[in-house]
């Protein structure tokens, strides 16, 4: 059985595996004795597992900590010191820890081309770049480890300045370009836009629809809304983690997350036709949380990204 050293140990009650698998519990609805969790482990090789009791996200967590538990060398209820190769994170932080240049404020274009003439080896962070440091993020804040939760959390609430639209007329301005057609839904989405290192650059093709405030929820339901979010944040997750990842970097409730991009035909907002170039950006408007795809002359902030430390996962 797969994982079966890890249950094993769990059985006899092994203190090291205890602690291994603990930051799988809070994945987990209700609290987890030891025995419920060996119940657990058992049920979820078994696939018996309740489909109430764990979402796939939860599932993948808890599987993902039991291949890490299976690969540590446990002698007799005690864990041997790995060589410090034998585990690398699947994603590395390498966002800035605070806005660039000293959080001036300028237009998407005007930050394009700052950045293009930057002579450092950072580049713009794209929505794509954001989304995966926020995943961190959140994964570093349910750590368990106390320290790490509360540096976490004032890196979180710097994010939260670069949102603040309402208090502090803030935008935060990915790297991410979008290029409309006049009279269709046909689209472009780039990562890196006009990054200096030219093999960052990545274009996708794909059809996305008018969202003038519709609610994540509403937006994931439909499968050209969830290719727009993946391909606008550079992910092959599912709708539950993009939206868990999103509650957690805006302090906002699924509901209260607005995703747009601009219209065909004219309303109160420019067309398509009128600004077909545009750019992706994060902001709170009211008591919502915006996830753009139509920034034209918004003056915000931008991150910085070193790319010479990234590893990530899609």
């Amino acid at each position: 059985m797969k994982h079966s050293q890890v249950i094993q140990g769990l059985v006899d009650n092994h203190e090291i595996y205890l602690k291994i698998l603990a930051d799988a519990a809070e994945y987990l609805r209700n609290p987890v004795t030891p025995d419920r969790l060996v119940a657990l482990v058992q049920e979820l090789q078994a696939d018996k597992v309740s489909p109430t009791l764990l979402l796939p996200e939860q599932r993948k967590t808890l599987e993902e900590v039991l291949d890490y538990a299976q690969r540590q060398p446990v002698v007799n209820g005690k864990q041997e010191v790995a060589s410090s190769s034998a585990v690398e994170p699947s994603i590395v932080f390498n966002l800035d820890l605070q806005p660039a240049d000293n959080g001036n404020k300028r237009t998407p274009e005007d930050w394009f081309d700052r950045w293009e003439k930057d002579t450092s080896s950072k580049e713009m962070a794209s929505a794509g770049d954001l989304y995966q440091g926020w995943k961190l993020l959140k994964r570093d804040y349910h750590s368990g480890d106390m320290d790490r939760a509360r540096i976490t959390a004032e890196i979180v609430a710097s994010f939260q300045d670069d949102f603040d639209w309402s208090g502090k007329k803030n935008y935060l301005i990915a790297g991410t370009r979008l290029e409309y057609q006049a009279d269709s839904l046909d689209s472009t989405i780039i990562q890196h836009y006009k990054a200096k290192n030219h093999a960052l650059v990545k274009k996708t093709s794909l059809e996305i629809p008018e969202y003038l405030g519709v609610p994540i929820p509403e937006v994931v339901l439909q499968p050209k809304g969830l290719h727009y979010l993946q391909t606008l944040l550079d992910t092959e997750d599912d709708a539950e983690t993009i939206m868990q990842t999103l509650e957690f970097i805006s302090g906002k409730t699924r509901d209260k997350i607005k995703v747009w991009a601009p219209p065909l035909k004219k309303n109160n907002d420019y067309t398509r036709k009128q600004h077909p170039e545009r750019a992706a950006g994060f902001y709170y408007c009211n008591v919502v949380f915006r996830v753009d795809g139509d920034f034209i002359s918004y003056v915000g902030c931008s991150r910085g990204v070193d790319m010479s430390s990234a590893k990530r996962t899609r």
